[in-house]
């Protein structure tokens, strides 16, 4: 049996990601897979980056980092004015040092593990680099056509915050995991798929988190878009 954590959408939160990988190590599981957006929204997305570069996490490409790589490079970004500001931010806070290994991301990892196919990516993107398809009901049109027609029998995903575990008419499993760092509620959430003799078991886990003391970090920051922030992500008036 092998045992493999995916959580996606840390957004520079690093208490969040702190919780969620004690509760990863407790599990005695050492392969994990972020599945994009480690920066932006949340107050460190420096040190967050660091954590999971130095604990060897294997993170694929997000909206957020393509949008820092764009800023390095161009000075702007594919984003209304409002979160233009907040991007710049987080560009201006990680520096230019990150460029190239935000670049070596991924887009997409297909895992083949005894005889059970797993494909993850942040969300679903055409053929053309930094184009993820934004479809707002993305569940009602859920099929493999969406993942570059790759054949999986498991689909794992992120972006939307929100969540969802869905099975096909083949009995394809697909989920979109909750944003594990911009949390409404007070947990942060990864999953664990345990995989053996072509069979797998996906299991959900929502650990707590000190969130009052994130909501305290943003406080003290200058930190661009913080009052949307605050309400839309973290579901604080």
């Amino acid at each position: 049996m092998r045992r493999i954590a995916v959580f996606t959408d840390i957004h520079g939160n690093l208490d969040a990601l702190q919780a969620l990988y004690d509760d990863i190590i407790a599990e005695g599981i050492s392969e994990v897979y972020h599945l994009g957006d480690a920066i932006a929204i949340g107050p460190e997305p420096k040190a967050t980056l660091d954590f999971i570069i130095d604990k060897g996490i294997i993170s694929l490409m997000g909206n957020h980092e393509i949008y820092y790589t764009d800023i390095i490079s161009t000075g702007s970004a594919d984003v209304n004015e409002g979160e233009l500001a907040h991007q710049r931010w987080v560009a201006e806070a990680l520096g230019e040092s990150y460029v190239d290994v935000i670049n070596n991301f991924e887009y997409e990892c297909i895992l083949n593990i005894e005889g059970v196919k797993i494909y993850l990516c942040h969300y679903p993107f055409t053929s053309e680099e930094g184009k993820f398809k934004w479809f707002n009901n993305f569940d009602e049109k859920i099929d493999k056509l969406a993942f570059r027609d790759v054949d999986a029998d498991l689909y794992i995903f992120g972006h939307q915050h929100n969540g969802s575990d869905k099975v096909d008419s083949d009995g394809v499993r697909y989920v979109n995991l909750s944003s594990a760092g911009a949390t409404r509620g007070n947990d942060t959430t990864y999953a664990i798929i345990e995989i053996h003799d072509n069979s797998f078991e996906v299991m959900l886990k929502n650990i707590s988190y000190d969130k009052p003391k994130v909501i305290k970090k943003i406080d003290k920051i200058e930190l661009p878009e913080k009052d949307f922030i605050k309400r839309i992500f973290f579901g604080i008036d």
